[in-house]
């Protein structure tokens, strides 16, 4: 979760919280891991490399925070909506919404879904 500094489509980060617990979180915007980084990211990797907080997982969290300190994390508003794929129905919903936006797949996944559907009233 980011804490931003200002709200709108981009937004400054104060600081990312990763896995706050209910009730904590700083903000409802969730960063979903897909990132933009310029060449200090890495010196700020290494300075953060023995400060994980969470042990047995590498995580960029704390070099961004690092950044973020300083004034140079931003965050962009995502337009459209976001899936889980990390919980399977959020996959298959990704998936679902990926081909039916695809010309080459969009006919296809109709009548396929038409199908099971059909098939499903039947039982």
């Amino acid at each position: 979760m980011i804490d931003p500094v200002n709200e709108g489509e981009i937004m400054g980060v104060r600081q990312m919280v990763e896995k706050p617990a209910p009730g904590t979180e700083p903000s409802n915007y969730a960063s979903y891991g897909r990132y933009l980084y310029t060449p200090e990211i890495f010196d700020a990797l290494r300075a953060t490399d023995n400060t994980h907080e969470h042990q047995g997982e590498f995580t960029q969290t704390e070099a961004i925070n690092q950044l973020a300190s300083r004034g140079r994390v931003s965050a962009v508003k995502m337009k459209g909506t976001r899936y889980d794929v990390g919980e399977p129905l959020g996959y298959l919903l990704s998936s679902l919404q990926f081909g039916l936006r695809q010309d080459r797949f969009r006919e296809t996944l109709i009548s396929e879904m038409e199908k099971m559907l059909r098939q499903e009233k039947v039982r």
